[in-house]
């Protein structure tokens, strides 16, 4: 099942020695995407570190692993609540090093890529606080515009219309309106972020009867 924004999961990384003499000096490293997971804890917290950019180490205590035995680490980590435009998937990758020649490297580093379910929710609201207006008088809009998704969104564009009997009050309006077609203005958002909101001022002046 695909990841979603906010679960926590648990990795069980586990180290086993094919070859046929004893492995000294085990260390696992590995890397944990920060821009999509949040490192939670795990089963050996004595012998394992992690820095700010992710890059994990572990140290395990046994001074040796004989052939075929194994040694296992449960790592925990949370998604992330909100992510990035683009973001789809959680991908760990680690690998194992020790103080041994080693036949075949190849085997030595794995990677667990995992799907992400995770999307902008764009919302949007329009009030203007008034039930009546009269002829000659400006009269705004508040419209509030917000993304309660788990992801940002880009290139989010709001449009709004002049009623028929107005005029476009520039003075009382937010100045992030631009005129793209006749009494037509748009606000551009060129990436609005999960969990952000705001509130922008849309004014219309009532036209006086002729």
């Amino acid at each position: 099942a695909a990841l979603t924004a906010g679960q926590t999961t648990t990795y069980s990384i586990t180290i086993t020695n094919d070859g046929d003499s004893l492995a000294t000096g085990v260390v696992l490293s590995g890397t944990l995407p920060i821009d999509r997971v949040t490192f939670v804890s795990t089963d050996d917290a004595a012998n394992f570190s992690i820095d700010g950019s992710g890059n994990l180490t572990w140290t395990p205590a046994v001074a040796s692993l004989a052939p075929s035995d194994t040694l296992t680490l449960l790592l925990t980590v949370q998604v992330n609540t909100t992510l990035a435009s683009g973001i789809t998937d959680v991908t760990i990758p680690v690998s194992v090093t020790h103080a041994n020649i080693e036949p075949t490297p190849a085997n030595n580093s794995a990677t667990d890529t995992d799907s992400l379910d995770a999307a902008p929710d764009l919302r949007l609201t329009k009030t203007d606080f008034t039930a009546s207006i009269t002829p000659g008088a400006g009269s705004f809009y508040t419209i509030n515009i917000s993304n309660g998704g788990t992801q940002a969104a880009t290139n989010v564009l709001v449009t709004e219309t002049v009623p028929v009997g107005t005029t476009y009050n520039a003075a009382l309006s937010d100045p992030l309106w631009t005129l793209i077609a006749p009494d037509t203005y748009q606000i551009s958002l060129p990436t609005f972020a999960a969990g952000a909101g705001f509130n922008v001022n849309f004014a219309v002046t009532i036209n006086s009867p002729a």
